[in-house]
């Protein structure tokens, strides 16, 4: 969003598009789903579309220098579409797609656009630029004191706890938290950014014993996830 707010404040023609999976307001800032908005309050409008409408808007609107897309790890099998697309504007100078999304899941994976066999991480051969960010969550360590390394990876919490492996790949959340169903009982999804060191996979023997109990605290989970030190955002990709 700050690379397409730029364009906007040059006087380009640019759209934004979001998945329309994602339905969650922009917390604490007053906009409505129809934005793309930073976490330092940057915003522009969006258009809530599916992945093979929102190429046909662009194709049909030579106008439009800017094309936007957030979120891109929500669109599912038709994700798959937006590496053809970028494939097809890459040397096209007139025109600028700027992409974000998860490359990797809650687990740490590859994230796929669904059962298409394709990944999110497909388009980065064919990116200009790649920016690599992490989210500006900690993991607060014993004693209260922040981590402080990159937030590279993402965890997913269940009323507090990390969520076990065979979770729905796809749960659109919010550091807020919303209520989704898991095996028929209601919990309460967030989602933080952490680290290697702090990246876990829980059980579903851990969440019997909180489910529904309202605690939001963090016990020491089973499984640690070991993986290789380069975790790989790419951008705009978070």
């Amino acid at each position: 969003v700050r690379l397409a707010k730029m364009d906007m404040d040059l006087g380009r023609k640019i759209i934004g598009f979001k998945p329309k999976k994602d339905d969650r307001s922009i917390n604490g800032s007053g906009l409505d789903r129809t934005f793309i908005a930073s976490r330092i309050g940057i915003s522009i409008p969006a258009e809530l579309m599916e992945a093979d409408e929102m190429i046909k808007y662009i194709d049909e609107h030579p106008e439009i220098k800017t094309v936007a897309i957030s979120e891109i790890h929500l669109f599912g099998n038709k994700g798959a579409m937006l590496i053809d697309l970028v494939k097809k504007y890459d040397k096209n100078p007139d025109k600028k797609i700027i992409l974000d999304g998860l490359i990797r899941d809650f687990r740490g994976e590859a994230f796929p656009f669904g059962d298409s066999g394709r990944y999110v991480s497909d388009v980065m051969p064919f990116a200009r630029n790649i920016e690599k960010e992490g989210k500006c969550f900690y993991w607060p360590q014993p004693g209260g004191e922040a981590c402080g390394k990159p937030a590279y990876f993402t965890q997913r919490l269940f009323d507090g706890l990390p969520a076990p492996r065979d979770s729905p790949l796809l749960e659109v959340g919010g550091d807020r938290g919303r209520v989704v169903d898991y095996k028929g009982k209601k919990v309460v999804v967030t989602y933080k950014g952490v680290c290697l060191d702090h990246h876990f996979i829980g059980t579903e023997e851990q969440l019997e014993t909180i489910i529904g109990s309202g605690h939001f605290n963090f016990p020491q989970p089973i499984e640690k996830i070991e993986r290789p030190a380069d975790s790989g955002l790419a951008g705009i990709f978070k």
